[in-house]
């Protein structure tokens, strides 16, 4: 992570959503695309405190939490069809 002023930068690793779900190891994530994220510095502070608790970093936190909410949602549609 950065800081660039006064807003926090996150670079999340992601490849498809399919993938990171199935498959979180050590190649899926060297396939993995970048997607920048500007949060406030008290979310930031939340999620690092998140990730430590699970010994992970704040990207792969980040990641598991969007590979979840994706998947989550994908549900939502198909139910709704």
């Amino acid at each position: 992570a950065t800081v660039e002023q006064s807003n926090t930068e996150f670079t999340l690793e992601h490849s498809t959503m399919q993938s990171l779900i199935l498959n979180d190891d050590v190649t899926t994530r060297r396939k993995a695309e970048i997607i920048t994220a500007y949060v406030n510095p008290d979310l930031k502070a939340v999620l690092a405190e998140w990730a430590k608790q699970e010994n992970r970093s704040v990207s792969s936190l980040i990641t598991h939490l969007l590979a979840n909410a994706v998947e989550d949602r994908q549900k939502q549609v198909e139910n709704a069809n």
